[in-house]
Protein backbone atom coordinates (compact mmCIF):
# COMPACT_ATOMS: atom_id res chain seq x y z
CA UNK A 1 0.00 0.00 0.00
CA UNK A 2 1.43 3.37 -1.03
CA UNK A 3 0.04 6.61 0.36
CA UNK A 4 0.80 9.98 -1.18
CA UNK A 5 0.34 13.13 0.85
CA UNK A 6 -0.12 16.52 -0.79
CA UNK A 7 0.48 19.51 1.45
CA UNK A 8 -1.44 22.61 0.49
CA UNK A 9 -1.43 25.97 2.18
CA UNK A 10 0.61 27.19 5.16
CA UNK A 11 3.13 24.36 5.34
CA UNK A 12 5.18 25.62 2.41
CA UNK A 13 5.17 29.19 3.67
CA UNK A 14 8.14 28.60 5.97
CA UNK A 15 10.33 27.90 2.96
CA UNK A 16 10.93 31.64 2.66
CA UNK A 17 13.79 33.27 4.55
CA UNK A 18 13.27 33.59 8.32
CA UNK A 19 14.36 36.43 10.54
CA UNK A 20 18.11 36.14 11.23
CA UNK A 21 18.89 37.33 14.77
CA UNK A 22 21.85 39.53 15.51
CA UNK A 23 23.94 39.33 18.66
CA UNK A 24 23.84 42.96 19.71
CA UNK A 25 27.05 43.96 17.92
CA UNK A 26 25.53 46.18 15.23
CA UNK A 27 25.94 49.90 15.82
CA UNK A 28 22.34 50.61 14.79
CA UNK A 29 20.56 48.12 17.06
CA UNK A 30 17.40 49.78 18.37
CA UNK A 31 16.68 49.46 22.09
CA UNK A 32 14.19 46.70 22.79
CA UNK A 33 11.45 46.39 25.39
CA UNK A 34 13.37 44.36 27.99
CA UNK A 35 17.03 43.96 28.77
CA UNK A 36 17.93 40.31 28.03
CA UNK A 37 18.83 40.80 24.37
CA UNK A 38 22.58 40.17 24.45
CA UNK A 39 24.75 37.50 26.07
CA UNK A 40 25.93 40.11 28.58
CA UNK A 41 22.37 40.76 29.79
CA UNK A 42 21.09 37.16 29.54
CA UNK A 43 18.57 35.99 32.12
CA UNK A 44 19.96 33.13 34.26
CA UNK A 45 17.96 29.93 33.81
CA UNK A 46 18.17 27.27 36.53
CA UNK A 47 17.62 23.56 35.97
CA UNK A 48 13.95 22.71 36.43
CA UNK A 49 12.74 26.31 36.60
CA UNK A 50 10.20 27.73 34.16
CA UNK A 51 10.70 31.32 33.05
CA UNK A 52 8.05 33.32 31.18
CA UNK A 53 8.99 35.62 28.34
CA UNK A 54 7.48 37.76 25.62
CA UNK A 55 8.77 38.78 22.22
CA UNK A 56 7.54 42.35 22.49
CA UNK A 57 9.43 44.15 19.69
CA UNK A 58 9.95 43.15 16.07
CA UNK A 59 13.20 41.21 15.51
CA UNK A 60 13.66 40.77 19.26
CA UNK A 61 15.90 37.97 20.55
CA UNK A 62 15.72 36.91 24.21
CA UNK A 63 18.91 35.45 25.77
CA UNK A 64 19.11 32.99 28.66
CA UNK A 65 22.23 31.64 30.36
CA UNK A 66 22.78 28.17 31.78
CA UNK A 67 26.00 27.36 33.60
CA UNK A 68 27.59 25.27 36.35
CA UNK A 69 26.95 22.14 34.33
CA UNK A 70 29.18 19.10 34.38
CA UNK A 71 30.67 17.68 31.20
CA UNK A 72 28.66 15.01 29.35
CA UNK A 73 25.33 16.01 30.93
CA UNK A 74 22.35 15.29 28.64
CA UNK A 75 19.96 18.26 28.57
CA UNK A 76 16.50 18.89 27.22
CA UNK A 77 15.66 22.54 26.57
CA UNK A 78 12.12 23.45 25.60
CA UNK A 79 10.02 26.46 24.72
CA UNK A 80 6.25 26.39 25.06
CA UNK A 81 4.01 29.08 23.59
CA UNK A 82 1.46 30.22 26.15
CA UNK A 83 -1.23 31.75 23.96
CA UNK A 84 -4.00 29.61 22.51
CA UNK A 85 -3.79 31.66 19.29
CA UNK A 86 -0.16 30.48 18.80
CA UNK A 87 0.91 33.78 17.26
CA UNK A 88 4.54 33.12 18.25
CA UNK A 89 6.47 30.71 16.01
CA UNK A 90 9.41 30.19 18.40
CA UNK A 91 12.92 29.29 17.35
CA UNK A 92 15.22 27.91 20.05
CA UNK A 93 19.00 28.22 19.57
CA UNK A 94 21.83 26.97 21.77
CA UNK A 95 25.15 28.88 21.76
CA UNK A 96 28.58 28.20 23.23
CA UNK A 97 29.91 30.22 26.18
CA UNK A 98 30.84 33.17 23.93
CA UNK A 99 27.18 33.65 23.04
CA UNK A 100 27.83 33.82 19.30
CA UNK A 101 29.01 30.32 18.27
CA UNK A 102 25.83 28.44 17.37
CA UNK A 103 25.73 24.82 18.52
CA UNK A 104 22.19 23.81 17.56
CA UNK A 105 18.87 25.30 16.43
CA UNK A 106 15.37 23.84 16.72
CA UNK A 107 12.33 25.31 14.97
CA UNK A 108 9.81 22.44 15.02
CA UNK A 109 8.24 23.38 11.70
CA UNK A 110 4.79 24.95 11.41
CA UNK A 111 4.24 26.62 14.80
CA UNK A 112 5.07 23.64 17.00
CA UNK A 113 6.91 24.20 20.27
CA UNK A 114 10.66 23.54 19.88
CA UNK A 115 12.55 21.06 22.05
CA UNK A 116 16.30 20.55 21.88
CA UNK A 117 18.37 17.65 23.22
CA UNK A 118 22.07 18.28 23.79
CA UNK A 119 24.92 16.68 25.73
CA UNK A 120 27.25 19.25 27.29
CA UNK A 121 30.92 19.51 26.39
CA UNK A 122 33.80 21.13 28.24
CA UNK A 123 34.00 24.76 27.13
CA UNK A 124 35.78 26.27 30.11
CA UNK A 125 39.49 25.36 29.80
CA UNK A 126 40.29 26.96 33.19
CA UNK A 127 37.72 24.89 35.06
CA UNK A 128 35.63 21.78 34.72
CA UNK A 129 32.26 23.31 33.95
CA UNK A 130 30.11 24.12 30.97
CA UNK A 131 28.37 27.36 30.16
CA UNK A 132 25.88 27.96 27.36
CA UNK A 133 23.43 30.57 26.10
CA UNK A 134 19.96 29.91 24.78
CA UNK A 135 17.99 32.31 22.59
CA UNK A 136 14.32 32.52 21.68
CA UNK A 137 12.95 34.55 18.79
CA UNK A 138 10.00 34.46 16.40
CA UNK A 139 10.73 32.70 13.11
CA UNK A 140 9.31 35.65 11.15
CA UNK A 141 10.72 38.42 13.38
CA UNK A 142 7.23 39.42 14.50
CA UNK A 143 6.23 40.52 17.99
CA UNK A 144 3.42 41.68 20.22
CA UNK A 145 1.69 41.25 23.55
CA UNK A 146 0.45 37.77 22.54
CA UNK A 147 3.95 36.50 21.61
CA UNK A 148 4.41 34.89 25.02
CA UNK A 149 6.26 31.73 25.94
CA UNK A 150 7.75 29.68 28.75
CA UNK A 151 11.30 28.32 28.60
CA UNK A 152 12.84 25.59 30.74
CA UNK A 153 15.61 23.02 30.74
CA UNK A 154 16.30 19.85 32.63
CA UNK A 155 18.79 17.03 32.70
CA UNK A 156 17.60 13.76 31.25
CA UNK A 157 18.54 10.15 31.82
CA UNK A 158 19.14 7.72 29.00
CA UNK A 159 18.50 4.06 29.69
CA UNK A 160 21.08 1.59 28.43
CA UNK A 161 21.56 -2.14 28.63
CA UNK A 162 24.70 -4.13 29.17
CA UNK A 163 24.78 -7.63 27.79
CA UNK A 164 21.51 -9.40 27.19
CA UNK A 165 18.21 -9.04 28.93
CA UNK A 166 15.01 -7.08 28.75
CA UNK A 167 13.83 -3.68 29.81
CA UNK A 168 10.35 -3.63 31.26
CA UNK A 169 9.60 -7.12 29.93
CA UNK A 170 10.26 -6.10 26.32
Amino acid sequence: LVIFVLLIGGAAAQDSEPFAPSHGDEANDAPLSTDNHTPGTATPLSCGSIVSGVIAANNEVDYYKIDDLTVDTPLMIKVKTTQATRTLDPVLTLYDKNGTTRIATQDDFDNQDPRLHYTTTLNDPQGSGCENYITVHDYWGRAGATFTYEISWSTIQYVGMKGSGTVGGV
